[in-house]
């Protein structure tokens, strides 16, 4: 995936999912599975538009991370399906979130030898 210098200068501090998903050049329906998900965090506010605001600093980790674990922000099965109705398993802790990195890293430092009964 090319992608392109940010100048975070003109980012502000908080931005809305329409700034997002244009900065991240990502589509709507990814933009709002990423929030609903939780893999980017925010605050819902519960309007019908502008609902969600988005700490600069989350998207940047979001966009710095999305390299090293492109796997773990892809949309489940049937996100993108008209009239999709698919649950989301509420969002991972950091920690946890960080584990599975450190295994996702360590398998493929093994080149995927890993054996889970030895």
């Amino acid at each position: 995936m090319k992608s392109k210098e940010i100048n975070r200068d003109k980012i502000p501090d908080v931005i809305t999912m329409e700034q997002l998903y244009r900065l991240c050049h990502i589509g709507k329906k990814t933009a709002r599975y990423l929030l609903k998900s939780g893999k980017i965090p925010c605050k819902y506010s519960g309007k019908k538009t502008r609902c969600y605001k988005i700490l600069k600093k989350d998207v940047m980790e979001y966009l710095s991370d999305r390299e090293k674990y492109p796997e773990f922000y892809k949309a489940v099965d049937g996100w993108y399906a008209k009239n999709a109705n698919v649950k989301l398993e509420p969002p991972a802790l950091p920690e946890i979130r960080d584990d599975l990195h450190e295994y996702y890293a360590y398998l493929l430092r093994k080149g995927g030898e890993y054996n889970v009964f030895s």
